[in-house]
């Protein structure tokens, strides 16, 4: 069984051959010396065999097994030196030798031991060759491929190098080009002369050698790193742009992160937070499409008994009360001045019962009424009012529109003095100024105000009350139409959605929710923001992805010479594209560091802005880890994107052709 075998190699470059169907076998050891004419194929020879020049013609053996895959061949079993060296440029001395790993060499035998730390670029033209052939027998390969090998070095130094080569050979197979037959001689090589693509007669090598299999050779994670970070500092521009870009991105994910964390958290701690949550007012709309138009009329009516029936199953018909408010919200004092004994109108007056107290005993600062003239205000209100007292001095006309088309009109008067006892720390994102009034005073009072005229006109008494809940003409505007529900406060958004989607003939049912459509309107005011938010980052996100993607392209092109050197030596394809993903996750992780930064410094201006505008503070310091590990999951999600791109790229590189250029 032959060690190495070659099987009518054939080669031809622009259609001139310069390999013509060659067969020869190696031994698993021995010194083996390539000669003939300048141009004659024997470095494409070489390359054929460690899988840098792809053949036109002819299969490989190694150990009896035809190789398929010459990249994993050259990383585990072949070292080659080329006849430039093909050293690495950004790694000095030291790193390059030891680029796929270290043995015992005595860097001192082959004269590179008083320069390992200096930089390639100030070597001269022997150093170099010498430093090539360290690198080639550092690799621990079981063939070794020299190309001219001594054809840069003094007589003293070649001779020093050809020692250790003769000594690797009892150990391994040796391939050497050489021109220098005087030197080689010495050595007593098998001598394999190629002349006009074909070679001389070999005697064909046949060994019982026991097979043996070596582990691929993977570059290591510091030198891996070392390269990543040696090749960023090259362009240092690219990267600023690049850091940049991206950290940007970064920190308006991370506002975005952040925002969207809190105000769900937000609202989902507070969304009760309304001393009326459980309320609803419920209606029902009647529409009336007119006739020869497009146009449909709307009108609220209350609901009668049938109505209540049909959704006793979610509030008990018992339960339900008249809303009253109409006696004050239909009036306009509106041009009173602030802080004056008059009530604004733009204020909500609404129902207070006592079964809220528990709910918000420790968010009260005061009391809750104990007096009928009692009021509790929120913060919103609160700012209406110089002092704990204010005034309701109300006249007004209410008319009645009978079927015959008569009106009755009456006249109330109202003068009350309410005293405020306490405000209620609501979560109230718009600022909505509320006055929370002891219903059954409210009650009282419009059963004690009578109605004179319509009094006489039905010939009974009837107060305001009745006027509101009872009495309704045509188009009455001042009839109590919602009536008031109290929910469990479990239930309060079920009952809210079902009563709204409840439909019977024409009629659709209503329920009126101040502080639900308040969270609806906000969550929907964010959904907005965060979904053009969300465009935004991920159109800077695209930006940045595509910058690094370039950035990192133009690395590949940039060092495609010293890319195209560590695949010749047999450093796999994908150790090489892992350089190229620390960078990446090297420039993510600066980014990610200066993105905290940015988020840091910004969190209180923006805070401080959104608490003037909105009433809420939407950034925190207390989701920053969770912030941080979402950031480092999309940053390491790009840069294996980036080293997935990086490399195809890679992979479509033709080596010979690279190390063929100057």
């Amino acid at each position: 069984m032959a060690f190495l075998e070659v099987k009518n190699l054939t080669k031809k470059y622009k259609n001139q051959l310069v390999l013509n169907d060659i067969s020869i076998s190696f031994s698993s050891k021995g010194l083996y010396c390539l000669i003939g004419e300048s141009g004659g194929g024997k470095s494409t020879f070489l390359n054929c065999i460690s899988g840098i020049e792809k053949m036109d013609k002819g299969k490989i053996y190694f150990q009896n097994k035809r190789i398929r895959n010459f990249d994993k061949f050259r990383n585990k079993y072949v070292s080659m030196v080329y006849q430039n060296s093909n050293l690495i440029s950004f790694l000095n001395v030291k790193d390059n030798i030891y680029i796929k790993g270290k043995n015992d060499l005595d860097l001192e035998k082959v004269n590179v031991n008083s320069f390992v730390n200096t930089k390639i670029n100030v070597l001269s033209g022997g150093e170099i060759q010498r430093v090539g052939i360290a690198r080639g027998i550092c690799g621990n390969s079981k063939i070794l491929l020299l190309d001219e090998p001594t054809g840069s070095l003094d007589k003293d130094n070649a001779y020093k190098i050809m020692d250790i080569i003769k000594e690797l050979s009892k150990s391994y197979l040796v391939i050497m080009v050489t021109h220098n037959l005087e030197l080689v001689k010495k050595y007593k090589p098998i001598l394999i002369s190629l002349k006009n693509g074909e070679i001389s007669s070999l005697k064909e090598s046949k060994e019982n050698n026991a097979l043996f299999s070596e582990k691929l050779k993977r570059l290591s994670l510091v030198n891996t790193i070392k390269i990543a970070i040696k090749t960023l500092f090259k362009s240092k521009i690219k990267i600023l742009i690049s850091v940049i870009a991206l950290s940007i991105s970064l920190t308006f994910l991370l506002l975005s992160y952040s925002a969207s964390i809190n105000i769900n958290n937000l609202i989902n701690d507070n969304k009760t937070n309304y001393l009326d949550y459980t309320l609803l007012k419920i209606s029902k709309e009647k529409t009336n499409k007119i006739e020869n138009s497009s146009l449909t009329l709307v009108k609220e009516e209350q609901l009668t008994n049938s109505d209540k029936i049909s959704i006793d199953h979610l509030i008990n018909i018992d339960s339900y009360l008249y809303d009253l408010t109409p006696i004050f919200s239909s009036y306009p004092l509106i041009n009173h001045p602030v802080n004056s004994e008059y009530f604004f109108s733009n204020i909500e007056w609404v129902p207070y019962f006592k079964r809220e107290e528990n709910r918000f005993k420790n968010k009260i600062q005061g009391r809750f009424p104990s007096y009928e003239k009692e009021v509790v205000v929120n913060k919103a209100a609160s700012k209406y009012f110089s002092n704990n007292r204010f005034n309701i001095n109300l006249e007004k006309v209410i008319d009645l529109k009978l079927s015959n088309n008569e009106i009755i009109s009456d006249t109330y008067f109202i003068d009350m003095t309410f005293i405020i006892v306490g405000q209620v720390e609501e979560f109230d994102m718009l600022e909505t100024p509320k006055i929370y009034y002891p219903y059954e005073y409210l009650l009282k009072i419009s059963k004690d105000i009578n109605l004179d005229n319509l009094s006489s006109y039905l010939e009974a008494p009837v107060t305001l009350f009745d006027r509101l809940s009872t009495i309704k003409g045509i188009d009455d505007a001042f009839a109590s139409n919602k009536l008031i529900v109290q929910v469990d406060l479990k239930k309060v958004n079920y009952v809210y959605r079902e009563v709204n989607a409840y439909f019977m003939d024409e009629i659709q049912f209503k329920a009126y929710s101040s502080s639900i459509e308040k969270i609806k309107l906000f969550e929907g005011i964010y959904s907005s923001i965060s979904t053009v938010l969300d465009i935004f980052v991920s159109i800077t996100l695209i930006i940045s992805v595509a910058l690094l993607t370039l950035v990192l392209f133009s690395y590949v092109l940039d060092f495609k010479k010293d890319i195209g050197i560590m695949l010749g030596i047999g450093i796999l394809k994908e150790d090489v594209s892992y350089i190229f993903m620390f960078q990446s996750i090297l420039i993510s992780l600066l980014s990610i560091f200066i993105s905290i930064v940015l988020y840091f410094s910004s969190i209180k201006i923006i805070n401080s802005y959104l608490l003037s505008l909105v009433g809420i503070e939407v950034l925190s310091e207390s989701i920053l880890f969770q912030g941080i590990i979402f950031i480092i999951f999309i940053s390491l999600l790009i840069s294996i994107f980036l080293s997935f791109l990086v490399s195809r790229k890679i992979v479509k590189l033709n080596v010979s052709s690279i190390l063929k250029e100057d």
